[in-house]
């Protein structure tokens, strides 16, 4: 029993044994089985006769002492245990939190890089495309001038025919 429940049971007034009237008190107690019946009677008749200056209610409040800081005991091994278990929970629960939201981080930043080089492509292409439109727009240009060129020779070359024509048959005319 601990040094601080001593003082307890003083304070409050308990009856309280000495170290070894303690150790005589646990070893009676341990000969009977708790399965025995009238066990409670038979080790109280036992402590008498070991503690014949000791009185049996003296006896039955040290047994009820005992039975207190007994279920304080167990009461308080159950409290941390359940304690320890909910920590560990806790501290599961905790790291799977952070893996999940580590991950979640982790694919956010892969989609923005690829959102990142979707649109570097895009821009890319765009300005390829704008490029090849405007080498598209200058090549139809560039075709419509020389087709107007051509189409300005043939009507030079038609009127020169004409022309040509038309003193070749004022020149037969002149001859006739």
């Amino acid at each position: 029993m601990s040094a601080k429940l001593v003082a307890a049971a003083l304070k409050n007034g308990n009856f309280q044994l000495s170290e070894e009237d303690r150790w005589i008190y646990q070893a009676v107690l341990d000969q009977y089985p708790g399965d025995l019946c009238g066990r409670r009677t038979l080790y109280l008749n036992m402590l008498q006769r070991y503690f014949p200056h000791k009185s049996r209610h003296d006896l039955v409040e040290h047994e009820k002492y005992c039975d207190q800081y007994h279920f304080a005991r167990e009461q308080r091994r159950i409290l941390i245990s359940n304690w320890n278990e909910n920590r560990r929970d806790f501290i599961q629960k905790a790291v799977l939190t952070l893996a999940e939201a580590c991950a979640a981080h982790a694919m956010e930043d892969t989609l923005a890089k690829d959102r990142r080089k979707q649109q570097e492509l895009c821009a890319h292409l765009k300005a390829k495309v704008l490029q090849w439109r405007a080498h598209q727009e200058e090549v139809a240009r560039l075709e419509m001038e020389i087709s107007a060129k051509r189409r300005e020779k043939e009507k030079e070359k038609e009127k020169l025919w004409k022309e040509k024509e038309l003193l070749q048959r004022a020149e037969k005319k002149k001859k006739v």
